[in-house]
């Protein structure tokens, strides 16, 4: 603990590495590298085809010009045959992780956002709730005891709903956390160690 009484954030060892291995690295997130590829045939069809061109030129203040196209096609046909490729996809997932990361973590540290997240379930189902229990007084004299028995039941749901949604969100947050070390073990086997 601090004088202030703020606990201090331990450093993550992860964002560091990761952080590490980024700071040298000049390579694009998402490498498509295409160095040989052939096709047998290419037919393209067209019908209907308009095209209307708009150039203006000026010379005046030394030079102005404008050109504009615009096309119609009624229906296009296109047919590729015989595609043969070698393609190298290199995704580098860092930054994915960074972000993964920092979003399993703020929820790891901010349980409320789940708390939070129950309530609004809550509130949703007593909306819900009450707009029945309001068709169902409108309808009374037709309803009856079938009325109430409906308004008690939604009212039983919502509590039972909202619990479940707190429930789920624990699960959720544990599930997270899990694939994350996961995710750090796999990571640890191709990045050193700091």
């Amino acid at each position: 603990m601090s004088e202030s009484g703020a606990t201090e954030r331990e450093p993550d060892p992860t964002s560091e590495r990761l952080a590490h291995h980024q700071a040298g690295s000049s390579e694009p997130d998402v490498l498509l590298d295409v160095p040989k590829v052939s096709v047998d045939s290419i037919r393209l069809a067209v019908d209907g085809l308009d095209a209307d061109l708009s150039l203006r030129a000026r010379l005046a203040n030394l030079l102005q010009l404008d050109a504009g196209v615009r096309v119609h096609l009624e229906g296009v046909e296109l047919d590729i045959t015989g595609v043969h490729a070698e393609a190298l996809l290199k995704v580098r997932l860092e930054k994915l992780l960074t972000i993964l990361d920092r979003a399993l973590t703020t929820i790891d540290r901010n349980p409320q956002i789940i708390q939070a997240l129950a309530r609004t379930v809550e509130t949703s189902i007593d909306d819900v709730n009450r707009s029945a229990q309001q068709l169902a007084g409108a309808a009374g004299p037709l309803v009856g005891q079938p009325g109430q028995q409906v308004g008690q039941a939604g009212q039983q749901g919502a509590a039972g709903a909202a619990q479940m949604a707190g429930q789920a969100g624990e699960t959720l947050r544990h599930a997270g956390r899990s694939v994350w070390e996961a995710i750090q073990g796999g990571m640890g086997q191709h990045w050193p160690k700091r």
